[in-house]
């Protein structure tokens, strides 16, 4: 039987990963954005990509019901079924080099990170905060991540949507497209505004009780092998169980608060879909559009609604890890030069 580690190692190299990544330096000095500078050309593949495939989605509604409303229109569900394999290929093609690029980022950043710590004079040296900076570290080199795929697979399909509804209803009825998508944009805008006051006010609570509970966690296990430490363990596992019951309190009071941004914006779009359904069942009562047509304009504005009241989680999302990244490479900056040698 095959072994899994020689269905790994067949997996990498057949995948084109077998070769070593090479490591381009981060300035840690410069703000977190710079990391992806030099891979632009693969993120804007990505962005392209993901904007057709869900710009396609949103339309496929009204596509559908244009080939099933007269018989002399079946010929275009050929066309229609190409488009999505197109789109499949190039999605898969898209995720190949994304994931290839974004492993490089994190490699680039968290070796990056290390040596820019490991060579500098550093505040840890004599604070003893390693704790706390090595979880900056990881953190950063995890959202780094997050703040990517959130972009280009979250917020920009978002968007591709909002213009695919608004350009669908507007060809149709002028009053209808302008009114639903002044109604979308504000219930955006009114979640955007939510979840970002939100996150202004709780995620730097979460990153200051994360530093500070990993601060205390990596020194005690750091002075296990010191023989006056067993004497304060009772002291110090107290301390312990203290910090992470009041990191727990921090983690559950901001998650519940961001969980509240949600409540607005989701009632606003149940009385957005009743105008825009009132408006349509009006039109196929004036037999302007067929009832066929109508569900499809109904059944697309009904698909933005998980984009559109979510945007606001989406948009927390990017801003948290944006904080987070920025909460290293502005810790960075509190560093002076490089005093150790770095051959």
């Amino acid at each position: 039987m095959i072994s899994d580690q020689k269905v790994f190692d067949f997996s990498k190299k057949i995948f084109g990963h077998n070769s070593k990544f090479p490591i381009l330096p981060v300035d840690m000095k410069k703000p977190f954005y710079h990391v992806y500078f030099p891979y632009w050309m693969y993120f804007l593949l990505t962005f392209l990509v993901s904007t057709l495939t869900w710009g396609y989605l949103a339309a496929s509604p009204l596509l559908l019901a244009i080939i099933f409303e007269k018989s002399e229109n079946y010929y275009l569900a050929t066309p229609f079924i190409i488009g999505y394999i197109i789109l499949f290929i190039l999605g898969n093609l898209e995720r190949y080099f994304y994931v290839r690029i974004i492993a490089a980022v994190k490699n680039d950043l968290n070796y990056s990170a290390y040596k820019f710590f490991m060579i500098s004079d550093p505040i840890n040296h004599i604070s003893r905060n390693t704790g706390s900076l090595i979880t900056k570290i990881q953190r950063a080199v995890t959202v780094i991540e997050d703040v990517s795929s959130t972009v280009v697979f979250e917020i920009v399909p978002t968007l591709a949507q909002i213009i695919v509804v608004a350009v669908t209803l507007f060809s149709f009825d002028k009053s209808i497209g302008l009114i639903s998508t002044i109604m979308l944009v504000g219930i955006i805008l009114i979640t955007i505004f939510s979840y970002t006051y939100s996150v202004k006010v709780y995620i730097p609570q979460m990153i200051k009780s994360e530093n500070k509970l990993a601060g205390v966690s990596v020194e005690y296990l750091q002075q296990i092998y010191l023989v006056r430490s067993a004497f304060a363990m009772p002291e110090s596992l107290g301390r312990l169980k203290k910090m992470s019951s009041k990191f727990a309190e921090v983690l559950a009071t901001a998650w519940t608060g961001l969980e509240l941004a949600k409540v607005l914006p989701k009632l606003l779009f149940i009385l957005s879909l009743w105008w825009v359904f009132e408006s349509i069942i009006d039109l196929v009562v004036l037999e302007e559009i067929s009832s066929t047509v109508g569900l499809a304009l109904v059944a697309t504005y009904l698909s933005t609604f998980s984009l559109v009241v979510n945007v606001g989680r989406r948009i927390e999302k990017l801003i948290s890890g944006v904080v987070k990244a920025r909460d290293l490479f502005d810790y960075a900056k509190t560093f002076g030069d490089s005093t150790f040698p770095t051959n």
